[in-house]
């Protein structure tokens, strides 16, 4: 008789821990499912908008370094592989900039300022290839240290605020 009393005790608290268990399983798994919503959320705006404004500053400033190599090339052919590099740095820079437009959670000021001035950057580009080319690099220079790298300055610096929102 003693022996079915704490078969008994045995059995209900065997039952009880199998309960908690699944009880503690099942917030678990609705945790975890949580969590991986809330990581997908952030994958989808704030980590992807940040890491297209990490390449917008890096291809604004790699087309920069691409552009002031080009001045200083002796040979044309080589000055105009810089230019075309350049150019090429922009388009991914237009591109990550059309990304972060479309999925950027915050206020996009920053973001169309920094789109303008890479337009006005890519618009001298032309006026800055031929003279890059041609016998006029100092005038080449000076446009890039007059107009060039003070917009890819301000627009990195549009670029670094809107990261910061992010």
């Amino acid at each position: 008789m003693k022996n079915l009393k704490i078969a008994g005790k045995l059995l209900v608290s065997l039952l009880s821990i199998t309960v908690m268990l699944m009880i503690v399983n099942i917030v678990g798994i609705v945790g975890v499912r949580n969590i991986d919503g809330d990581l997908s959320d952030f994958y989808e705006t704030a980590y992807r908008s940040t890491a297209d404004l990490d390449l917008v500053g890096e291809s604004l400033n790699t087309a920069s370094s691409h552009m002031l190599s080009a001045v200083l090339e002796n040979d044309p052919g080589a000055a105009a592989d810089r230019l075309k590099a350049a150019s090429a740095e922009m388009d991914l820079a237009f591109s990550a900039l059309d990304r972060v437009k479309d999925s950027f959670p915050g206020d996009k000021t920053d973001i169309t300022e920094c789109e303008r001035l890479a337009k006005e950057i890519y618009s001298r580009m032309g006026d800055f290839g031929t003279l890059a080319g041609s016998s006029g690099t100092g005038i080449a220079y000076d446009l890039y240290s007059t107009e060039i790298a003070p917009r890819v300055t301000e627009a990195c610096s549009h670029v670094e605020t809107a990261r910061a929102s992010a």
